[in-house]
């Protein structure tokens, strides 16, 4: 669980999914050719991350919660 909360760390979460989406968005223009298909794909993907982190989030209040 310590692992978990230090994995979710804001400022860390933010970064590697910036990371994760840039690399992503560069492999989907590599295979494409079209920037407007690369940025498309990569908000598809920073919007499921966000939603994964989130999901995390809640589940850690939910288990907080439960606990008392």
């Amino acid at each position: 669980m310590k692992r978990f909360l230090k994995l979710m760390y804001v400022p860390c979460v933010y970064l590697r999914m910036l990371a994760a989406t840039l690399l992503f968005s560069l492999i989907s223009y590599a295979q494409s050719g079209s920037v407007g298909e690369s940025l498309y794909y990569g908000v598809i993907s920073l919007l499921l991350m966000q939603a994964g982190y989130l999901a995390g989030v809640l589940v850690l209040i939910w288990r907080e919660a439960a606990r008392r």
